[in-house]
């Protein structure tokens, strides 16, 4: 399906801004920060429970990745930007070192930077995605949200209902709306770059390496749902190929959005492998 040209993808203006959320302060911790990269469609918004019980030892910063929430768009949606942005970014807050947890699309990000620059890197951590090839996830949702007539909306429930036949699932389409804002001129816009993001979904969901180094040499954890499809047993066969330093966690009763889904057992994990 075409993506409708209304509002949908009014270019916002937000050059070079990469929106932040800082969960915790850290209370005075020499600790290195953590830096949490979201899930595609997603934004800092979706980790602030979990983000936030992440903190009691580090300041956490959540981020919105480019073309996501409040950041700012790109022209072409890339691994390549995304990375180069955030550590544009990170330069400016002046990171060295951090920890990294990236969340689906995120976390194909994250692992972008790990490769690319380990010395930012300290431990990497990697919610239930992996490195191969995936097939576009979402591609549904993105027509269903490109198909709404946004000028003729009057309110987030017509939204809704208009969604309702090709996203039954109503837990995913609060999801899908919260990326839907009241534009400047009263009316409704999509906040994330649909257009490009749509366009560019088969690059997003390949590979997200360049030409840094593999495998990557940070100590990494991935930590999966035993009810997701995303990481399988046939992909931790080939994890030495990507990964010098990596151990896994399955959580059997969790789906894709472990940090909701198992909160407390992902953030147990996570602060287990972080110390130190």
């Amino acid at each position: 399906m075409a993506i409708n040209h209304q509002s949908s993808t009014s270019r916002p203006n937000r050059k070079g801004k990469i929106h932040t959320r800082i969960l915790s302060e850290g209370n005075g911790s020499e600790n290195p920060p953590l830096i949490i990269l979201p899930g595609l469609l997603g934004s800092s918004r979706n980790w602030l429970t979990a983000g936030r019980s992440l903190g009691e030892e580090r300041r956490v910063y959540a981020l919105d990745l480019p073309d996501h929430g409040e950041s700012e768009w790109t022209e072409e949606p890339s691994f390549d930007e995304m990375s180069v942005r955030i550590l544009e970014w990170a330069e400016e807050q002046g990171i060295e070192e951090a920890d990294w947890l990236g969340h689906s699309l995120g976390g194909k990000v994250s692992m972008r930077i790990a490769s690319d620059r380990p010395s930012i890197v300290r431990k990497l951590v990697l919610a239930d995605i992996f490195p191969r090839v995936y097939p576009p996830h979402h591609a549904k949702d993105f027509a269903a949200m490109a198909s709404l007539d946004l000028e003729s909306l009057s309110d987030r429930k017509a939204a809704d209902s208009a969604m309702a036949e090709e996203v039954p699932d109503w837990a995913l389409r609060q999801f899908l709306l919260t990326n839907l804002t009241r534009s400047e001129q009263g009316g409704f816009a999509w906040q994330v770059n649909l257009e490009g993001l749509h366009r560019n979904l088969p690059q997003l969901a390949g590979m997200p390496f360049g030409d840094g180094d593999l495998p990557i040499v940070v100590p990494t954890l991935l930590v999966y749902g035993g009810k997701s499809n995303f990481v399988r047993a046939e992909d931790l066969e080939d994890a030495e190929d990507f990964f010098e330093d990596l151990r896994a966690r399955r959580l059997p009763e969790s789906g894709h959005n472990i940090h909701v889904e198992a909160k407390e057992d992902f953030v147990r994990t996570v602060k287990d492998f972080l110390k130190g």
